[in-house]
């Protein structure tokens, strides 16, 4: 049986195309609030912003698209960073999440100033965490060199020493040489 488009039809249509319009203009209100209240956090301007899926070309705005952004919402636009560019945080399931370029859809319908908050501060924690770790990593591989020159500097005659010495660094050189 085929179907028949009727003035019915189009009058449900229209109606759900009002009702869409208007959950859109909803959406894109809370993102563009989301995106103010993320980017005053991290102290950055916001020239202009929108969703990733428009297509600039055709001078095509993005939209909401539930289909798309079904976990997080990517966004593009063009930024002044007053502050720190690294906008990453630790969302609250423990993954690092890089508010440049998406934020939550969950967002949309929590308060997830606190999240934001608390995010940045752990991400920075575990950043400085990372970076004490490096350093202590990097002295301990100079310590253990230090101690093997030494070593070798035992066992070692001077022409070996200066055989091999091309491969160390100044200070080590200094030690194998005796000074």
């Amino acid at each position: 049986m085929k179907k028949v488009l009727t003035t019915d039809i189009l009058k449900q249509i229209e109606a759900q195309t009002s009702i869409f319009n208007v959950h859109q203009s909803l959406v894109l209100c809370r993102f563009q609030d989301i995106l103010g209240i993320i980017h005053e956090y991290f102290n950055s301007e916001i020239d202009w912003c929108d969703y990733d899926n428009g297509d600039s070309s055709y001078q095509r705005d993005g939209y909401f698209d539930p289909k798309i952004y079904k976990k997080y919402i990517f966004y593009d636009g063009n930024f002044t960073y007053n502050g720190d560019d690294d906008m990453s945080i630790i969302d609250k399931n423990g993954n690092t999440l890089q508010l440049l370029l998406a934020f939550p859809t969950r967002w949309l319908f929590e308060d997830f100033y606190q999240e934001l908050d608390e995010g940045r501060k752990l991400f920075l924690e575990r950043k400085s965490l990372k970076k004490k770790k490096n350093k202590d990593n990097r002295i301990l591989r100079k310590e253990k060199r230090i101690n093997m020159c030494n070593s070798l500097k035992k066992k070692l005659t001077d022409d070996e020493i200066n055989f091999i010495i091309t491969k160390f660094s100044n200070e080590e050189k200094r030690i194998l040489k005796g000074g």
